[in-house]
């Protein structure tokens, strides 16, 4: 298996586990008697650096030298999930994971690796 089909696969599962927990019923309940209360989240960069805001405050994600982005992103109760990449010095793609601002290399970074696209509708 080479380091693309499993930085695909691992993806897929870690995402599918993630948006298999968010969907359940038992946080389908939203805040709309009052939606000053409601979180607002967004994913993205600015600067060539991976963030995400929350109710419109910037978090960096990526605080390595080279460009970074976020590809998706999920909630699960007060945890805040997001998989994207990272560019590390050698010029290589490397797969991350980052858990409440914690980041996670999901490949060595020997071999580039890049996520076109990947999110989940919530129906």
């Amino acid at each position: 298996m080479n380091i693309k089909s499993l930085f695909y696969t691992s993806s897929i599962f870690l995402l599918a586990g993630i948006t298999s927990i968010q969907c359940s019923n038992s946080d389908d309940i939203d805040n709309t008697a009052n939606p000053s209360e409601s979180t607002v989240y967004a994913a993205g960069r600015e600067g060539y650096k991976a963030k995400y805001w929350k109710n419109g405050n910037a978090v960096l994600l990526g605080t390595g030298s080279g460009s970074s982005d976020v590809k998706g992103m999920a909630m699960v109760g007060d945890d805040v999930h997001h998989v994207g990449f990272e560019i590390n010095s050698a010029g290589k793609y490397v797969a991350k994971y980052w858990k409440n601002g914690l980041a996670t290399d999901l490949t060595d970074g020997i071999q580039g690796c890049l996520r076109k696209r990947h999110f989940h509708q919530r129906e």
